[in-house]
């Protein structure tokens, strides 16, 4: 069965227009798409459900339409195990005040979570984040609570405050649930991770007149798991860096597995015009990691017109290497480019990645004089969502996402051609995120949410549809799926050919216990090349998901 349908704006009516004349004449709006569903029965028992959805395009079940109802300049945006969706903002979004703290919670269907401290706002905010300042930093702790950070009404402190599951401040931590660090003339932009240990530690940028350093410095503060300072780290809980100019600002923090400390930003000289990536590692203790770049610190250069060149976020992967999401002006000097770097674990760049360790993202559909990505994140795969905007010279700002490859090549399979560019009123994402489903949150302006095509599903056997995730896909030998089970089960998994036809047995009625799981699955070496159901059940009900043999 095959059903064909126009993709739609939030506004306004679906119309079916070619790609060339949507191009042509500027409806970005209304790209037609097509979508195939099949529906294989195996057995009376067996019920498998597979689509192959628009990937990369709105999910219009996800709040109206697509996005949420309420407007929120956010900074940052955090999934929650259950699927709830915090959201870091400059507004109150029951008043609409602009530079207002907000930590709003919506739940995972874009609608507001009024269970979350007052209908879907955390409340006891208190002096310091009240009017004139932002949610400018959000955690997770891995037991449920959330920290926030802003740097006070004068820009003059870090300050940390944490909350309960239910929106309301958890009093146990610091003074009255915050923790307030002043340390010089100048504080600002604390952006935040979470030790496994429970410590925290918020970095920014500021001056610290006591440390005799530059105008602005990278700045760390470490936190123990109650609010106090942990002294144990770096001049009495802070670290401050130098780079090769004045000033320098943290914008993204990751962690190693080894308990190093990855800070990604830019640092640059206001008088002379012209920001330069900077990164920084520091060893658990709060020491500069020798180890990588030049005395741990790192400036890469990217061409001999760089300009203007900000690292906005970081990631470390499971093999330590480095990914850096950002945008610089660089390639002909005139127009700016979003793009994904990617270093080896001493900080040279990974020759592999890209072209020689970069990927340009130009998001040039609708021939845009700008690009900046301004967040990226990591799937199960390893496939990289990266979000930011297309700007013209008229002054619209189009919201742009892509998918990569871990290789740094373009996800031909996502959206079109690997993109989605969209005006959507002019609003860009400045963060995003992955539910468990795989599909994926931003925000800024409003939450959208977007379908995707990996996802780890949580199987109930006694429902009928469940999604899994399989990985890689297209197979050559050997693919990983992955799956949650409700209960203890009796677990067989089975590959049929589309005909129904039963052709390798993986393994039969072998228990497996509540919780996550991983199968690697090889095929058989003589398999021929095409699509298959890959068929997981318990003695009554079974699912499977569609993949293809190369």
């Amino acid at each position: 069965m095959n059903a064909e349908t126009e993709y739609k704006p939030l506004d306004g009516n679906a119309v079916k227009v070619s790609v060339r004349e949507a191009t042509n004449r500027g409806w970005k709006n209304y790209i037609k798409m097509k979508m195939k569903f099949f529906f294989l029965v195996l057995s009376s028992l067996a019920r498998i459900y597979f689509c192959n959805a628009q990937v990369g395009l709105i999910d219009s079940t996800f709040g109206v339409n697509g996005r949420t109802t309420n407007f929120l300049w956010a900074w940052h945006i955090a999934v929650q195990t259950d699927d709830k969706i915090l959201i870091a903002t400059s507004h109150d979004f029951d008043a609409m005040h602009e530079n207002d703290f907000g930590l709003c919670r919506f739940k995972s269907n874009g609608r507001v979570d009024s269970t979350f401290g007052i209908n879907g706002r955390a409340t006891g905010a208190g002096a310091d984040f009240d009017a004139g300042v932002d949610c400018e930093g959000l955690a997770l702790q891995s037991d449920g609570k959330i920290v926030v950070s802003n740097s006070g009404n004068n820009h003059d402190k870090f300050v940390i405050a944490r909350y309960n599951t239910n929106g309301q401040l958890d009093l146990n931590f610091g003074i009255n649930g915050f923790a307030k660090t002043s340390l010089g003339s100048w504080i600002e932009s604390p952006v935040l991770v979470v030790q496994p240990d429970g410590k925290i530690i918020a970095g920014g940028d500021g001056h610290i007149p006591a440390s005799g350093g530059s105008w602005s410095e990278f700045v760390l503060i470490r936190y123990n798991a109650n609010g106090s300072i942990d002294n144990s780290f770096g001049n009495a809980g802070v670290v401050n860096t130098g780079f090769s100019r004045p000033r320098a600002f943290i914008q993204s923090l990751a962690l190693q597995q080894d308990g190093k400390i990855v800070a990604a930003g830019y640092t640059g000289d206001t008088s002379t015009g012209g920001w330069k990536f900077a990164l920084a590692r520091y060893n658990s203790n709060g020491t500069l990691d020798n180890t990588f770049g030049i005395g741990g610190k790192s400036e890469p250069f990217v061409g001999s017109n760089q300009g203007d060149g900000v690292f906005s976020s970081v990631i470390v992967l499971s093999d330590n290497k480095i990914l850096l999401g950002g945008g610089d002006y660089w390639i002909g000097g005139s127009d700016s480019y979003g793009l994904i770097m990617k270093l080896n674990v001493d900080g040279s760049f990974d020759t592999l990645f890209g072209d020689s360790g970069l990927l340009i993202a130009d998001f040039d559909l609708f021939n845009s004089s700008g690009n900046y990505l301004s967040d990226i994140k990591l799937q199960a795969d390893n496939k990289i969502v990266a979000v930011g905007y297309s700007a013209f010279n008229s002054g619209e700002y189009d919201f742009a996402m892509a998918r990569y490859n871990s290789n740094g090549s373009i996800d031909s399979t996502f959206a079109l051609n690997g993109q989605f560019v969209d005006s959507l009123n002019g609003i860009y994402p400045t963060a995003v995120a992955l539910q468990s489903t795989g599909k994926i949150v931003t925000a800024n302006g409003f939450v959208f949410r977007f379908l995707n095509d990996t996802f780890l599903g949580t199987l109930d056997f006694s429902e009928a549809s469940n999604t899994l995730l399989i990985y890689p896909n297209p197979i050559q030998s050997q693919a990983t799926l992955q799956y949650v089970l409700t209960q203890d089960e009796q677990i067989s998994i089975e590959l049929f050919d589309m005909q129904g036809k039963l052709v390798q047995q993986f393994f039969t009625n072998e228990t497996r216990t509540t919780g996550k799981h991983e199968e690697v699955l090889n095929l058989n070496e003589f398999l021929p090349a095409g699509s298959y159901i890959i068929n997981i059940g318990n003695r009554k009900n079974s699912q499977g998901v569609k993949v293809v043999k190369e």
